[in-house]
């Protein structure tokens, strides 16, 4: 915290997988820093930058081709053909983003006349990560840009909130369209002095995932805790397969400091 309006943030994120009888890796650790400038009392600004370094790994040795078939048993010790050249390559890795808030103070949960916003665009690797294990390849990781918007607002001197958002996503040739909103009814508002009684409330989310997935949601809220389940619903042409099925998710969230009992202001 550099002073009662602005900040500095500094993080660090490590990431691990490995999948499939080749062990096929992805390791990547990337330092970030993050600035919020306040513009005025209900606007504010956001910045941040990120870089590091991955790695792809691959296991051949558990892996079975083609060309070791003799035509009626398997021969381990036969050639692959493949080009098992390298089994691990680095790539540097960089991201930017910027994001505007703006939020208008409401004097206490239940007048719920507050009004908050959220418009952010990001960009990731900026076509820099080489993404062969073949050296003689020159594929590379395209740009991934990320768009965002979110506006709360309340249905005033009801329980109500209502937050229609949208997200966009393009990566090369392949992009993805997120519309919808989610409902929250303010169950219980809880005691501002004595915190004996707490603050909680449901939410109800409806998205569709353009082309693709009807997606529902549902939250509880208590405090800083929060409990959630969603589901896809397919409806692309896939459904002939999926019989309109698609994934679960469950969530537990905990936020500091408690949502309720923050005046909508400007946050990022």
């Amino acid at each position: 915290k550099k002073n009662q309006d602005n900040y500095i943030g500094i993080g660090l994120q490590v990431y691990s997988d490995k999948a499939g009888d080749s062990d096929m890796g992805t390791f990547m650790g990337s330092l970030n820093i993050s600035g919020i400038l306040k513009i005025d009392d209900n606007n504010k600004l956001g910045l941040g930058l990120m870089g590091g370094y991955g790695q792809h790994s691959v296991n051949y040795s558990n892996l079975q081709w083609e060309s070791q078939y003799n035509g009626s048993a398997y021969v381990s010790g036969a050639s692959s053909g493949e080009p098992q050249n390298s089994t691990s390559y680095t790539y540097p890795d960089v991201g930017a983003g910027i994001a505007w808030s703006y939020g208008k103070d409401q004097m206490y949960i239940s007048a719920n006349n507050g009004i908050h916003a959220n418009v952010g665009i990001s960009a990731f690797h900026f076509g820099l990560p080489s993404y062969s294990f073949y050296t003689q390849s020159n594929e590379k990781l395209n740009t991934k840009i990320n768009a965002h918007a979110t506006i709360e607002f309340g249905v005033k001197n009801t329980n109500l909130l209502i937050a229609p958002n949208i997200l966009y996503t393009k990566q090369g040739t392949q992009n993805e369209l997120i519309a919808g909103s989610k409902f929250k009814y303010v169950l219980q508002e809880g005691s501002k002095y004595t915190l004996i009684k707490k603050s909680s409330a449901v939410s109800l989310g409806i998205d569709y995932r353009i082309g693709d997935a009807l997606i529902t949601s549902f939250m509880f809220e208590y405090s800083n805790y929060s409990i959630g389940i969603s589901y896809d619903v397919n409806t692309s042409k896939l459904k002939p397969a999926s019989n309109y099925r698609g994934g679960l998710e469950l969530a537990l969230r905990f936020i500091t400091p408690n949502p309720f009992n923050n005046k909508t202001k400007a946050r990022i």
